[in-house]
C-alpha cells in the first residue's frame, strides 16, 4: 500500500469524531493492506509506534531537530520553519505548508519503506546520532507529498516521538 493512502486515512481519522465512522475508516484501511508484514506495520503506525510497547524505542527528536529536517528537505531555513511553528503550533502543519511552498516533487513510497525509515531513525544512537537522524528524516521528507510530510513530522515530534507516544495519530 502507498504511504500517501495511509496518510490520507489518518487525516480522515483526525477529522472524525463518530466512533462508528472511525471503525469504518479503519476497516477500509485494513482491507487495502497487502500482506501480514504490512498489517503489522500499519497496526503499529495506527498506534503511533514502530515497535511493541514493551520495546523502549523512541524517535528522540526535539522541536529544533525536526525543524532542521524540514528546512533541509524544503530548501529553507530552520528559522523560517520555527517562525511558522510559533504561528501555527503544529510541526506537522508547518511541514505540510513549507513543502507546498517549495513545490517539491514526491516519490511514491510504500508503507513498508516509511515504516522502516521511521524505525531506522528511532534505532539510530551513539556519537553523531542527532545529525544522522536529521539527515534520515530530511531525506524521507524530501521524498513524500506534503500531507505525508505532515504525518511524518507529527510522528517525529509530538511528545518527542509520536512513534513512542501512547496515543494514536488520530488523537493528537
Amino acid at each position: 500500500m502507498e504511504f500517501a493512502r495511509l496518510a490520507h486515512t489518518f487525516e480522515e481519522l483526525e477529522r472524525t469524531s463518530s466512533r462508528l465512522a472511525l471503525v469504518g475508516l479503519l476497516t477500509e484501511l485494513f482491507r487495502l493492506v497487502e500482506g501480514p508484514e504490512e498489517i503489522e506495520q500499519v497496526c503499529y503506525l495506527v498506534q503511533g509506534r514502530v515497535a511493541p510497547f514493551y520495546v523502549a524505542l523512541e524517535m528522540g527528536m526535539a522541536e529544533k531537530t525536526v525543524a532542521r529536517s524540514i528546512a533541509i528537505a524544503s530548501h529553507t531555513t530552520s528559522e523560517h520553519v520555527l517562525e511558522r511553528y510559533n504561528a501555527l503550533g503544529d510541526m506537522g502543519l508547518v511541514a505540510e505548508q513549507v513543502r507546498q511552498e517549495a513545490e517539491a516533487v514526491s516519490d511514491t513510497l510504500s508503507v513498508g519503506e516509511v515504516f522502516l525509515g521511521l524505525k531506522a531513525i528511532a534505532q539510530t544512537s551513539g556519537k553523531g546520532a542527532i545529525e544522522q537522524k536529521i539527515a534520515k528524516l530530511s531525506d524521507l521528507l524530501s521524498r513524500v507529498d506534503s500531507l505525508s510530510g505532515n504525518l511524518w513530522c507529527a510522528s517525529c515530534w509530538a511528545t518527542c516521538g509520536w512513534v513512542s507516544a501512547t496515543q494514536p495519530y488520530s488523537m493528537r
